[in-house]
């Protein structure tokens, strides 16, 4: 796992194959990130915590996540691929794209308690949370906002996920 504690850009660099019961599985951010280029983190799980890819602490700096990275293939409690904790912002931008994490409770590809913005051609596609009415298995907010134009459905930035797309 690696972990941001001030501030850092990753560009172009795999974060893979992590593993954590009691934080992120690849990136632990209790500053300010900002991933671009081709990064991709792909591959790690949390499985008895949040966050299988990405988890911003709570109250953490802002994270960006731009540029063609890949949040993909990454498993954990709760946000399959990204834990967004209060009180932090999240920026999807460029043609990144969070796709085929997998959550056993709600927040299959993210789980947002921050504010979410989306932009650009970003995606949230093809993410698994299990079935019920609070599942979101693309996004799932349970508390902050969602921000900047999410248009849901395929064709949009968030379609394909399983149960459902935002909740």
């Amino acid at each position: 796992m690696l972990t941001i504690g001030g501030s850092a850009t990753v560009t172009g660099n795999t974060i893979q194959d992590g593993s954590s019961n009691g934080g992120a599985g690849g990136i632990g951010n209790y500053g300010t990130l900002i991933l671009n280029g081709r990064a991709s983190v792909t591959g790690n799980s949390a499985p008895g915590s949040n966050g299988g890819g990405i988890a911003t602490d709570i109250d953490a700096g802002p994270t960006t996540i731009g540029g063609q990275v890949i949040v993909s293939g990454n498993t954990a409690s709760q946000g399959g691929g990204i834990l967004n904790s209060g009180g932090s912002t999240l920026t999807l931008a460029g043609s990144a794209s969070v796709s085929h994490n997998t959550a056993s409770s709600p927040g299959g590809g993210i789980w947002n308690v921050g504010t979410l913005a989306l932009g650009g051609r970003a995606t949230v596609s093809f993410n698994t949370a299990p079935p019920g009415t609070d599942s979101g298995g693309g996004i799932y907010t349970y508390a902050g906002a969602v921000t900047s134009g999410v248009v849901a459905g395929f064709g949009g930035n968030v379609f394909g996920n399983k149960p459902d797309g935002t909740n």
